[in-house]
């Protein structure tokens, strides 16, 4: 009897403990990642958000690349907005333009002309209207608000597609005697008939008056 009181003792810790061993632990806290930082964060450490949708490193990579090539390329142009208008979304950027905010119209105006396969991808096109429309009417609302150093990116990038009023906007910007624009202005004063430089005179002179008598100080 006293042995089978033992066999019964014994059997009940065997299952006791194997109960508590199968017993999973209460879960913890998760706790935050060390250096995790928010998604879109710059080099200065500022929580910014790219202006793109998705979240892998890749495209968090190639959106800032397009960021940084995008400054450099206005710099070259020789204007630029404050760096926060580099990381504002595209619907916003718009809305701001709207309402006759330079810098977002010289934003609008950049990226509608160097990365349109981008907009066009993620947000898809005004009214199927082509890029380079709106980005030649972007850039042109930037010059007449004040912003007067596009003009003669907007000579240079019509230069191929409509030639008139790429000289168009070089004599403007002649006018307003920015650099480069007497040797912009004799160089595609050669490629032109008589009757298209009567054309473009025209509408330069147009452009000269339009702004003169409604000038704005450039933000730049």
């Amino acid at each position: 009897m006293r042995f089978t009181y033992r066999a019964i003792a014994l059997a009940s810790a065997l299952f006791a403990a194997g109960w508590w061993w199968l017993t999973p632990s209460p879960p913890t806290a998760t706790q935050p990642v060390p250096g995790a930082g928010t998604a879109g964060a710059v080099a200065d450490g500022s929580p910014r958000a790219l202006p793109f949708t998705g979240t892998t490193d890749a495209v968090h990579s190639a959106a800032q690349q397009r960021i940084e090539l995008r400054e450099q390329r206005m710099a070259q142009g020789g204007y630029g907005t404050p760096q926060e208008y580099f990381y504002l979304p595209l619907a916003k950027l718009r809305e701001m333009g709207a309402r006759g905010d330079i810098y977002a119209l010289l934003q609008l105006g950049q990226q509608y002309w160097d990365e349109p396969d981008t907009i066009a991808s993620q947000h898809g096109l005004d009214n199927g209207v082509p890029a380079a429309r709106q980005a030649e009417a972007y850039f042109t609302q930037a010059v007449m608000s004040g912003a007067t150093q596009p003009a003669l990116t907007l000579a240079s990038k019509l230069s191929a597609s409509d030639p008139v009023e790429s000289y168009a906007w070089a004599t403007f910007a002649e006018k307003l005697q920015l650099q480069g624009a007497p040797e912009l202005v004799a160089q595609l004063r050669a490629r032109l008939t008589e009757r298209e430089l009567e054309a473009a005179m025209a509408s330069g002179d147009k452009k000269y008056a339009e702004f003169t008598s409604n000038p704005t100080p450039s933000p730049n």
